[in-house]
């Protein structure tokens, strides 16, 4: 993964778990690798049932009938 310092467009590269300062706010760096378990699901009324997982992202795929308003592809 790769951040980007949008001031002078030098990137570096960040690893899972590593946190970085942005102006007052910390952002951690997720992938599924480092996400941590919260022991919670969420049952969808199609009868999936998702393990939910503290930084991780939800797509489409997990809650379909949701659409992404971003290019990121994320709708929660």
């Amino acid at each position: 993964m790769l951040a980007e310092d949008a001031a002078t467009g030098a990137t570096t590269g960040v690893a899972p778990g590593e946190t970085r300062q942005v102006a007052g706010v910390r952002v951690a760096v997720c992938s599924a690798a480092s996400a941590r378990a919260v022991g919670m699901t969420l049952q969808l009324s199609s009868g999936k049932t998702l393990a939910l997982t503290e930084g991780m992202p939800l797509t489409p795929d997990d809650l379909p009938g949701l659409d992404p308003q971003a290019a990121d592809g994320i709708v929660a």
